[in-house]
């Protein structure tokens, strides 16, 4: 993964401030990267820091570290030894080696950003609580419907399962006129 562009910018920013430091592989060279590493730390929070190989080993002259909580990564800033710093490096995982914390310091002499907006969410959770209440309501209903329909379907069972009665009867009809019928139901 590469870094964020604004680290990217602090990088940029200190090294045309130190153009001579990025260079040197002595002490120029870990000042520059003390100095990006509490610049980043600054703007951006505490799971930036410097590494080293091991806590007997020095801090590193050209890396940016980030620590996630179970992992360790760093990119290196400076591989060509050229006096150009990478853009936009991938990150390595280092997990094993050792986080440096460092303190924010602000060597750009920026403003610190404004911290994220806090947002007020009790009108949307007010509204979530009436909606609740309502689709309570409405599921109550709901099983107080099913339960009245699942009555009435088995009634209407009933009634469908019993074959209507048979009935037979007579018809007078004489010279084909019109003639009363009665009907009455078969005794089974």
């Amino acid at each position: 993964m590469i870094w964020p562009l604004r680290v990217q910018d602090i990088l940029n920013e200190l090294a045309r401030r130190h153009p001579t430091w990025v260079a040197d592989d002595t002490g120029p060279r870990f000042n520059l990267n003390r100095m990006f590493a509490e610049q980043v730390v600054y703007e951006l929070g505490p799971k930036y820091g410097l590494k080293r190989a091991d806590p007997g080993r020095p801090i590193s002259s050209e890396n940016l570290a980030i620590e996630d909580g179970v992992r360790l990564y760093a990119w290196s800033w400076e591989n060509q030894h050229n006096g150009e710093v990478e853009q936009f490096p991938e990150w390595e995982d280092i997990t094993g080696q050792t986080f440096v914390p460092v303190d924010p310091v602000n060597h750009l002499g920026i403003d610190r950003p404004p911290p994220p907006p806090v947002l007020d969410l009790s009108g949307i959770v007010a509204k979530l609580s009436v909606i609740e209440t309502r689709l309570n309501t409405i599921s109550a209903r709901f099983e107080e419907l099913a339960t009245r329909l699942a009555t009435m379907d088995a009634a209407l069972e009933g009634l469908t399962r019993r074959s209507p009665p048979r009935y037979s009867g007579t018809v007078a009809i004489r010279y084909l006129g019109s003639a009363p019928i009665r009907l009455t139901p078969d005794e089974e």
